[in-house]
């Protein structure tokens, strides 16, 4: 259920963070103490050619404009279809290992297109079809790879969508 119209709700979000994306070793970077990984994490990593910086906005999928919780590939299409873009596809191992101070119980989905799972040897048609979580159980930071369930809410209206310009 659509609580407003997301398109102008979401003209309103302020930029949160600013990152230097660099071609690094992202499984030297999950190895980090204080990180846990969940499945497909090191299956899902798509390396940085070139250096790049992008300025990343959150907002919560309630504020998105969807109060019952959406499918992940529906807040995707209203996140593009208001101006934003998707993140690189590499930027949740970085932004796992910089945001130290991720708030207790928060879930944080990055938009980006699917990546592929090397262990499963798939790659889906479904653009939207595998994405990072991370997440702060109880102090311990942590990231993992989630399916898209279509026709299915799988985001609760508390959880943080993270996208670009």
């Amino acid at each position: 259920m659509i609580t407003k119209d997301p398109i102008d709700h979401i003209h309103h979000v302020q930029p949160w963070k600013q990152l230097h994306l660099m071609p690094t070793l992202y499984y030297e970077l999950l190895a980090m103490p204080g990180v846990e990984k969940g499945m497909w994490v090191e299956e899902m990593v798509e390396p940085i050619r070139e250096p790049k910086d992008v300025i990343l906005y959150k907002c919560t999928i309630a504020q998105l404009g969807f109060a019952e919780g959406v499918e992940y590939a529906v807040a995707c299409r209203e996140v593009i279809k208001a101006g934003f873009a998707l993140c690189p596809e590499s930027l949740g191992p970085i932004l796992r290992v910089d945001y130290k101070d991720q708030p207790k119980g928060e879930e944080m989905v990055i938009a980006m297109r699917g990546a592929s799972c090397l262990t499963m040897n798939r790659v889906s048609e479904d653009p939207y079809w595998l994405y990072y979580v991370l997440q702060n159980k109880d102090g311990q930071l942590w990231i993992g790879g989630n399916f898209n369930q279509v026709n299915h809410n799988s985001l609760g209206p508390e959880t943080v969508i993270v996208f670009t310009i």
